[in-house]
């Protein structure tokens, strides 16, 4: 498991856990074939199937977000280029929603201004 500290899940209704240890929680992810990832917060273990909605928040935070990765990348450089790879790939996503959105606007803004010319021209 690698470990991104102050990093949170947006993801909600996934499996919670109170009063375990970061390293339960940890084990509870590792037993668990549908795991993928485990957020461990004040003791309190939520188990995610899924790598997604993962957002950097405030350090300090006591937020801990557990990525399960393959074995053999556990030595310093595997770890390394995991860990920048699991941020990488939040950031597309993220990024690809960003620019959904926005896209999403200005096609609506482009059609309303179009909408509004053609009837100023008719009248």
């Amino acid at each position: 498991m690698i470990e991104l500290g102050g990093v949170s899940s947006v993801l909600q209704g996934v499996p919670k856990m109170v009063n375990v240890s970061k390293e339960d929680c940890e084990n509870l992810c590792l037993d668990d074939c549908t795991c993928a990832a485990a957020l461990y917060y004040l003791q309190e273990c939520y188990l995610y199937g899924l790598v997604m909605g993962a957002k950097q928040v405030i350090r300090g935070t006591g937020l801990t977000y557990m990525v399960k990765v393959p074995k053999g990348t556990h030595g310093s450089h595997g770890k390394s280029n995991v860990k920048k790879w699991v941020l990488v790939m939040v950031g597309v996503v993220d990024g690809l929603i960003i620019v959904l959105i926005l896209g999403g606007f200005g096609y609506y803004f482009v059609q309303k201004r179009r909408k509004n010319l053609l009837n100023t021209d008719r009248n």
